[in-house]
Formats: structure tokens, C-alpha cells, sequence
């Protein structure tokens, strides 16, 4: 394809490290494609990185949700994980093209008694959910990115699709991976088990 169809002169990227997961996988040659900026989240910049929550807290797990349909089965398993261990609090981020209760509905689950210690956010901002969470839990969204950057660490829900949509698939650090038969509570432990220097390290990966 590449000898045959037009294909651009240069290809801008957001950040370095698009442009090096494009040179990598990509056939166009590495002198066209130019690392450029992300004006979007130059925002979190301006954010210090939120403190670990004591652990004698119980734990809060922030799961952030697309605008699409796909992304209920992660709102599936959320649910599911919740009514499991009830001393974890779920706090759901809907994104604002397709409510809670659509979602809801499309996993047929709008007519039961939903778990009580998952409940729906209010907030606008994400770095309020941010900040009274302990793990970031998602599917696809870059709403990953900006937790990460505010010093939390995230949870990749793996649906087992033949293509990743996860926007950080090439990227591992103060990350893991769950599965819909996987209980989360086997990596919230690790991730309660690390110790304070363990847990700024990770943050310092991430960082640099």
C-alpha cells in the first residue's frame, strides 16, 4: 500500500512518544513524521501530584467510561467486582455523550438493585475524581493519562479484543491488567502492598 496509495508528507503527532509507537509499527520512513504538542492536556502540568491516601482508608477505585457502547462491559464488570467486596467504594465516571443510566440500560441492569458502594460522580473536573481516588479502572479512555499524572495508578480492563484500544498499550509502568473473570482485589493488593518508596518510584517512571 505504501508504494501505491498517496500517503502524507509528514505526519504530526502529539509527543514524542506517538511518534516513536508510529515509527515502530509504521512503514512511512522516520524523517516524515515530527513529534508535535497536545495543547489538550498541558493543564495537567499545572497540577502537583496528588499524596497516596493512608492505607487504614478504604480503598475508592475510579472507574472512567467512553462515550460508546463497548464500554459496558467494563461498567459490567465494575458492577459485578462491587457487589463482591462491598468495603471497596466504586466511583463511576460517565463520559457526558452517554449517561450512566443509557449504559446501564444497554447491559440490561437498569431495573436491579445496584450495589451501594458504587455510585455515580458529579464532578465536571476529573481531578476531583482523581483526588479522592485511590486506582484509576478503564478500558480505552485517555482519562488514564491524566490519572496517571496525578500520581495514581491505573487498571487496564482487557475485554480480549483482537486490537488494543488501550491508549497506553505500550506502556506498563504503575499499571496492571484485569480480565472479566479477573477479581480485582488480587491486583489491589499488590498495589496496597507497595511500599511508600516503591509507590513514589513507580510515579517517578512515569514521570520521566
Amino acid at each position: 500500500e505504501t508504494l501505491t496509495t498517496p500517503s502524507p508528507d509528514r505526519i504530526v503527532t502529539t509527543g514524542t512518544m506517538s511518534a516513536n509507537i508510529i515509527k515502530k509499527y509504521s512503514f512511512v520512513s522516520a524523517d516524515r513524521i515530527w513529534p508535535g504538542c497536545a495543547l489538550l492536556y498541558q493543564y495537567l502540568y499545572d497540577y502537583k501530584p496528588f499524596s497516596r491516601r493512608h492505607k487504614s482508608k478504604s480503598c475508592t477505585i475510579l472507574v472512567m467510561l467512553e462515550g460508546v457502547f463497548e464500554a459496558s462491559k467494563l461498567l459490567d464488570y465494575a458492577i459485578n467486582q462491587a457487589y463482591n467486596l462491598p468495603t471497596v467504594k466504586f466511583v463511576v465516571r460517565s463520559h457526558p455523550s452517554l449517561p450512566f443510566e443509557v449504559l446501564l440500560q444497554s447491559i440490561g441492569k437498569r431495573q436491579i438493585e445496584l450495589p451501594i458502594n458504587l455510585v455515580t460522580s458529579n464532578y465536571n473536573e476529573v481531578s476531583k475524581d482523581v483526588k479522592r481516588c485511590d486506582v484509576g479502572l478503564y478500558w480505552g479512555t485517555a482519562t488514564a493519562v491524566e490519572a496517571l499524572m496525578m500520581g495514581k495508578p491505573i487498571i487496564w480492563f482487557n475485554r480480549g479484543d483482537v486490537l488494543s484500544f488501550d491508549p497506553l498499550f505500550d506502556f506498563s509502568e504503575f499499571k496492571w491488567t484485569v480480565q472479566f473473570e479477573t477479581p480485582i482485589s488480587n491486583v489491589l493488593e499488590k498495589i496496597n502492598h507497595l511500599t511508600d518508596e516503591e509507590y513514589r518510584l513507580n510515579f517517578f517512571i512515569v514521570l520521566t
